[in-house]
């Protein structure tokens, strides 16, 4: 899948420097490498989901 031209391309692994401000906000101290990386990958799903459509990715949702 093509990102849209809009879009920049966001690092992978959860070391995106904003991404991780914004997360460290909602958890404070407690975000580890882990689970940093978990929610960087929901941002990136959801940021997906409200380019492309909400009915985007469900299909994926349900096979995992």
């Amino acid at each position: 899948m093509q990102q849209p031209l809009h879009l920049k391309p966001l690092k992978a692994g959860g070391k995106n420097d904003t991404v991780q401000k914004e997360f460290s906000k909602i958890k404070g101290a407690e975000v580890s490498a882990l689970h940093d990386y978990t929610l960087y990958d929901i941002y990136v799903y959801f940021q997906l989901l409200a380019v492309t459509g909400m009915d985007y990715g469900f299909s994926e949702l349900q096979t995992c």
